[in-house]
């Protein structure tokens, strides 16, 4: 019968597997990266936003990578939910984030080793009083429409990266002045 070695990647032990009918019966999981990082890092994160004045082109939200070890933001998914129908972009931006609220990143291992998000993270709490400034949209990676009460989403799929000093932001392209949009960001460091 035929023998296959291997590492038990668990406690590295060297350990050998033995099939039947020269086959070796096997088991795979397809996890995401996402949830490997968190497991094995603790670098996997949620960023909640919510602006509860938001008008047209004000940014909702800002995300930007401030580690300085190399390590790269990895964006999973984004989640925007408004009260009135609305139009968002998705886009790079330059510039250094003035105004707005700070907002911490929460660790999506909380049975883990919690590590600090070594990001910057702003989004308004008022953007009647207190509206991001100081951003120049770039480029534009995507677009949703969002129905009133209504929920939307841009996927990314662990596609989309940020290196150290890049960041992206929420733009409200259409709307009624001075309503609520609020959701959240998951990434992880890479």
């Amino acid at each position: 019968m035929p023998r296959i070695e291997y590492t038990n990647d668990e406690t590295r032990a060297l350990e050998e597997a033995q099939g039947s009918d020269g086959r070796i019966n096997v088991s795979s999981r397809a996890d995401g990266r996402g949830y490997y990082n968190s497991r094995d890092k603790s670098e996997s994160y949620s960023l909640l936003y919510n602006d509860a004045n938001a008008s047209i082109n004000d940014f909702v939200v800002y995300l930007k990578n401030a580690k300085t070890d190399g390590k790269h933001i990895v964006i999973r998914s984004v989640q925007v939910n408004s009260e009135v129908l609305s139009k968002f972009s998705f886009v790079t931006v330059t510039g250094v984030a003035g105004g707005g609220t700070a907002r911490t990143a929460v660790n999506l291992n909380q049975a883990g080793v919690a590590r600090d998000a070594t990001i910057t993270a702003l989004a308004t709490a008022d953007s009647s009083s207190t509206p991001m400034s100081n951003l120049t949209a770039d480029k534009e990676i995507d677009h949703i429409q969002v129905a009133a009460g209504g929920y939307g989403e841009f996927k990314f799929q662990d596609q989309l990266r940020l290196g150290q000093g890049q960041a992206v932001a929420i733009r409200m392209d259409a709307g009624t002045a001075d309503s609520q949009v609020f959701g959240v960001i998951y990434f992880y460091f890479e």
